[in-house]
């Protein structure tokens, strides 16, 4: 399992005197830590770890209001139980 001080790890540091190999394989190891510490943030992340107005906000409708050039209205609203869909001419 990964800690999460790995988020606070720099990439490496490279004194000039490695090899252009050297300096890929310790690129990807800093690769591989970061994805396996974003992975395990993220299978981790739960409502605990948002306040009650981010979490509202998170898990509210959708709402999405486009009106083109001649004036034309389309609007969907989409939430858990329902999708709801309106054209205005």
């Amino acid at each position: 399992m990964t800690e999460l001080t790995a988020l606070e790890q720099a990439l490496p540091t490279f004194t000039g005197k490695e090899t252009t190999a050297q300096r890929l394989d310790a690129l990807e190891g800093a690769v591989h830590e970061l994805l396996d510490t974003l992975r395990y943030t993220l299978q981790n992340l739960g409502a605990e770890n948002f306040n009650g107005a981010a979490l509202s906000r998170m898990l509210g409708p959708i709402y999405l209001r486009i009106r083109d050039a001649e004036g034309d209205l389309a609007s969907i609203a989409v939430d858990a139980q329902s999708i709801e869909s309106r054209v205005e001419s």
